[in-house]
C-alpha cells in the first residue's frame, strides 16, 4: 500500500467517523488541536484503517498517541508497513 493510498483511506475514515467533510480535511491537520479527535476516537480512527487494510501490522499504541497530525500518522503506518522504521515526528 502506498502513501496516496493509504492518506486517502485515512482521510475517508476521519470523515465518516467524524462527520467532518473530506475535501475540508488535510494531512497537516492535528487530530485534538483541529478536529477535536479524542483518544477513544482515535483508536476508533486505528481500528477502522486495519478493518480496511487486514495486512497493516498492530502498532505500538504508545508511539501512536504521540503523533499529532494526521500526516505523522500515514508516515508512521507507512515505516511499519515497510520494514518497521519509525519515521520522525515532526
Amino acid at each position: 500500500m502506498g502513501t496516496d493510498e493509504l492518506t486517502g483511506l485515512l482521510l475517508s475514515v476521519v470523515a465518516d467517523l467524524t462527520g467532518y467533510p473530506s475535501e475540508m480535511l488535510t494531512m497537516e491537520m492535528e487530530l485534538e488541536g483541529d478536529l477535536g479527535i479524542d483518544s477513544i476516537k482515535r483508536v476508533e480512527i486505528l481500528s477502522a484503517m486495519q478493518d480496511e487494510v487486514p495486512e497493516l501490522p498492530e502498532f505500538d499504541t504508545s508511539v501512536m498517541a504521540e503523533l499529532v497530525s494526521m500526516g505523522q500518522i500515514v508516515d508512521y503506518m507507512l515505516s511499519q508497513v515497510n520494514g518497521g522504521v519509525a519515521a520522525p515526528l515532526t
